[in-house]
């Protein structure tokens, strides 16, 4: 493993071989006003041990790494974006009964409904959203009972009936209440 350590002003040069560094933060490095570090910093493995602060130090260029592991901090001051970041969707093929929806696993469930469910939740966290696709399965005209919420316009949405169709519902927790939301019907 190679160890880069910071000081003042760093420019930092394309590796020849970026596949097989490691680069290490693991000092009080990059935190000073006027600190700069440019180019693009690719490793396999980025671990910042005591935290990187864009506020007061500068990084043009980007960051990037098949893993990053922050133990402390990381401050941004500006625009931060994050992408490439995909959500498993829970698929449970068919749904009847009291179902407990865990929003600690997932915020996206897919359910085929083959009676009338009771949802119940647990495991939200204040600010999470959890999107539902729900299709009619079996029969069809399956309704869902819900926790207590609050829905726009006053009432729990009213579900398509006709087999096959999906409709889409979006819930909120503000870490007191859920709030839910028509996102889409008869699809």
């Amino acid at each position: 493993m190679k160890t880069l350590l910071l000081s003042a002003i760093l420019t930092l040069p394309i590796f020849a071989n970026a596949a097989t560094q490691t680069i290490t933060f693991s000092t009080n490095t990059v935190k000073r006003t006027g600190d700069t570090m440019s180019g693009k910093l690719t490793a396999p493995d980025i671990s910042l041990t005591y935290g990187l602060s864009a506020a007061t130090s500068s990084f043009t260029g980007g960051i990037t790494a098949s893993s990053a592991n922050l133990t402390n901090s990381l401050i941004v001051g500006g625009t931060t974006y994050i992408k490439a970041s995909a959500e498993a969707i829970i698929t449970n093929a068919t749904v009847t009964g009291t179902v407990n929806v865990d929003w600690g696993v997932t915020s996206i469930s897919s359910y085929t409904l083959t009676g009338s469910p009771t949802f119940t939740f647990s495991g939200a966290s204040t600010g999470q959203t959890m999107t539902f696709f729900l299709t009619q399965g079996g029969s069809g005209s399956y309704t869902v009972t819900w926790p207590t919420m609050r829905w726009s316009g006053g009432t729990a949405p009213t579900l398509t009936t006709t087999v096959g169709k999906m409709d889409i519902i979006t819930i909120f927790y503000n870490g007191n209440q859920y709030f839910g939301f028509t996102s889409g019907l008869n699809y």
